[in-house]
């Protein structure tokens, strides 16, 4: 038997929202540097972002970011 809490429920959707806002806001920092040719190279522009997706923990919710990223580009919807 399962319970449903609305306030929990809530409370975990905004939780949520903050940590993927927050997510974006670091992502977009990380194109800055790809953009500004400071961070060069598929390989560690995917480490930066992987590093990024586990200091917020949402890597269930990758869902909401469109990566693509090259040598010297990334892009993100």
């Amino acid at each position: 038997m399962a319970c449903r809490n609305p306030a929990l429920a809530r409370l975990r959707a905004h939780k949520r929202q903050d940590l993927i806002a927050a997510t974006a806001r670091q992502l977009e920092k990380v194109r800055a540097l790809v953009a500004a040719g400071r961070l060069k190279g598929v390989d560690r522009i995917g480490v930066r972002v992987g590093r990024v997706i586990a200091r917020h923990k949402v890597a269930r919710h990758a869902k909401h970011f469109d990566l693509d990223s090259r040598d010297t580009a990334m892009h993100s919807a």
